[in-house]
């Protein structure tokens, strides 16, 4: 077997003063931190536990990675253009060792490691406070939006072809008045699926040219006519305050960063877009921004359905705008 061959670009770096040893939600917390002002896109994986008697890992490529001490291990997986890398955080201290791979350098069993964005990245913020919407996730619908000018007849047999949904109903189509660039599409798996499996197949639905977005969604927490809704999801949409009118440069700036856009200004906040071309997801790109500290809030601009028999009901939050299909 081939001997790996990685770039180490830096040392251990101290993070947090530890005097024991670490639990692995301290050392995943480590990682977030770490890695929190990366834009690259891409995604964390761990190892289930602490690799008490060192790491060694055989890459896709054949080659190794030895590490001769106990720690926990983790992968970032980026684009194809961009390399992968290793991190290690030290079981007895919380140090750091980041370790460049060559192209395709992840680990051959990545499939059965952690996804760190389902597990802790599933959260956003209203004004300082975070709430975590793991517990919420749908394990059987996605959010599609769509460009405007495709034909439902083309949508749906897009969507068939895929093998992965249920036949569509008319009534889970939604015209999105407050765009006039795509439409929404609610869509249910044939099966359930693991977070991570459910962010595959969004990766698969935005490489087609008729998808502006797809996201996760979650269960409704509007209370409303005796019930709840069914789903909540974000669209493409998350609003952004200004503290003061002289940090509209600096948000012009960061929306040029991210491959986000300003859509409007409806009143005291702008509205952002983050779509399959931005750096990350909707809901990401918002908590991006909010921990930027730049700015008065960043807030998702989530959305809720209700179905009822053959139609359907949604409204939207800020706005409270509510537009019916049947």
């Amino acid at each position: 077997m081939k001997k790996i061959l990685l770039l180490i670009t830096l040392p251990f770096v101290f993070i947090l003063t530890l005097t024991a040893q670490i639990t692995i939600e301290q050392a995943d917390e480590i990682v977030i931190i770490y890695m929190k002002d990366e834009i690259k896109p891409h995604n964390i994986f761990a190892k289930e536990e602490v690799q008490i008697d060192g790491f060694t890992v055989v890459t896709s490529t054949g080659e190794e990675l030895e590490l001769d001490y106990s720690c926990f291990v983790y992968y970032v997986k980026y684009n194809k253009e961009t390399n992968g890398k290793y991190l290690a955080v030290k079981a007895n201290n919380g140090n750091i060792l980041e370790v460049n791979t060559k192209k395709d350098g992840g680990p051959d069993d990545l499939d059965s490691w952690r996804d760190l964005e389902c597990e802790k990245g599933l959260f956003y913020y209203y004004r300082d406070e975070k709430f975590f919407i793991d517990s919420l996730l749908l394990n059987d619908w996605l959010i599609i939006g769509f460009k405007k000018q495709t034909e439902v007849e083309k949508l749906i047999n897009y969507i068939n072809q895929t093998d992965l949904f249920n036949p569509v109903e008319t009534y889970h189509y939604f015209l999105y008045t407050q765009d006039d660039f795509y439409n929404i599409l609610f869509v249910n798996t044939k099966i359930e699926y693991t977070c991570s499996q459910l962010k595959k197949i969004i990766k698969i639905l935005e490489q087609s040219d008729l998808v502006v977005f797809a996201n996760l969604t979650f269960q409704s927490t509007l209370w409303f006519g005796g019930e709840y809704y069914d789903i909540m999801a974000c669209v493409d949409e998350f609003l952004v305050s200004l503290k003061n009118e002289s940090d509209l440069p600096y948000l012009e700036d960061l929306v040029k960063k991210t491959n986000t856009r300003i859509k409007r200004k409806p009143s005291y906040y702008f509205v952002i877009s983050a779509d399959k071309n931005s750096k990350r997801n909707t809901l990401q790109m918002c908590n991006y921004f909010h921990e930027t500290k730049k700015f008065q809030f960043a807030e998702p601009n989530f959305i809720d359905v209700k179905f009822t028999g053959k139609s359907s009901l949604i409204i939207d939050k800020f706005s409270n705008i509510q537009n019916s299909k049947k």
